[in-house]
């Protein structure tokens, strides 16, 4: 077959990488309602490789057939359901945000891992997690009376366990790029800041 090498470069392509930044509110428990910028990068790894390689490379396939299936990302619009389904995905990530406002001057580092699942379409990818990570905080948070002034100055510097489940869509430009947009909840263990 003159064109499995091609098919195999196509099927062990398993890994991702993805950078993103966006609006967290973190909920100071203060009353403080304003966004902050949030930055973001992931890798992914798919999980089990394409279980319908042998089905795709045999003789008995014709080869625009093959092809065709074969260089699309999601769901072969020619075939049956045999190319669709969802795909899982092991997902390392790292996060970033800081609030300076008011006084206030506090960050989040977080580490985490997530288990994604992923639906697959020919114009963009669905998906949904959940995991887990480890926050740093750092800084302080300056709690304000009435009439403007310091009340109290909370020192926010610790490690803190928390789950995040998120949901998004990423939209294919290219074979090998997409645009993504995302939502997601992360419930830490402890106030301040135990939602995001």
């Amino acid at each position: 077959d003159v064109y499995e090498d091609d098919v195999d470069a196509y099927d062990e392509d398993r890994n991702a990488i993805a950078f993103g930044v966006g609006i967290i509110q973190p909920n100071d428990d203060f009353g403080n309602d304003d966004g902050e910028i949030y930055f973001s990068a992931n890798y992914r790894w798919r999980l089990l490789g394409n279980r319908e390689k042998r089905a795709r490379t045999s003789r008995e396939a014709g080869y625009n057939d093959r092809y065709n299936r074969d260089h699309y990302r999601g769901r072969y619009p020619g075939g049956g359901g045999e190319t669709g389904g969802i795909r899982g995905f092991l997902e390392p990530e790292l996060s970033y945000w800081k609030e300076s406002d008011d006084g206030s001057d506090v960050s989040d580092l977080a580490l985490g891992v997530n288990l994604v699942g992923v639906v697959p379409t020919r114009a963009a990818d669905f998906y949904l997690g959940v995991g887990v990570a480890l926050h740093f905080l750092d800084g302080d948070l300056v709690r304000r009376n009435a009439q403007g002034g310091v009340a109290d100055v909370i020192e926010v510097s610790d490690e803190r366990l928390g789950a995040n489940v998120h949901v998004g869509v990423e939209i294919h430009v290219g074979e090998k790029m997409g645009i993504f947009g995302s939502g997601r909840l992360d419930i830490l263990e402890d106030q301040p800041f135990d939602r995001q």
